[in-house]
């Protein structure tokens, strides 16, 4: 079962520093949200082996007459860590499927020229770009 933690504390790092990407990208959300589900797996494949095995351990010294109790916290924190993932991947995958509307808060679409914060974004019809200043003396080149 260590083995599972650390593969799951591997890809929950990983998704850890995805989830940097994700602020900028849906396709890092949902690459946060795969390397999440992973650990998630192999979090709650070690949590399930951890529960199983220290409870028949705790049931055999039962059986044999000593007193045996399992740890309440080192279990909580186990399932809490399943929960926690759980959660995280069920964010990340919708963090990247909301900003796929068209209605999108980050999108201009729909907005009527607005930003995400409601300023009103610059008109790009006409930018004072030098292809198009050359494209203009050429025609005029041409109609005299």
């Amino acid at each position: 079962m260590f083995a599972f933690h650390l593969i799951a504390l591997f890809f929950a790092v990983c998704a850890l520093f995805l989830g940097l990407l994700a602020l900028c990208s849906r396709i890092g959300s949902f690459l946060s949200s795969l390397t999440c589900s992973v650990a998630l797996f192999f979090q709650a494949l070690a949590a399930s082996l951890m529960t199983a095995a220290y409870v028949l351990g705790r049931n055999n010294f039962r059986s044999a007459g000593h007193s045996a109790s399992l740890g309440r916290y080192n279990f909580g924190f186990m399932w809490a860590a399943v929960a926690c993932l759980f959660l995280s991947t069920i964010l990340f995958c919708a963090g990247g499927a909301a900003s796929r509307g068209k209605n999108s808060t980050y999108s201009s679409r729909g907005t009527g020229g607005r930003s995400f914060m409601g300023r009103r974004k610059k008109s790009t019809r006409n930018r004072g770009s030098f292809i198009d200043k050359e494209r203009e003396r050429r025609i005029s080149r041409d109609s005299d």
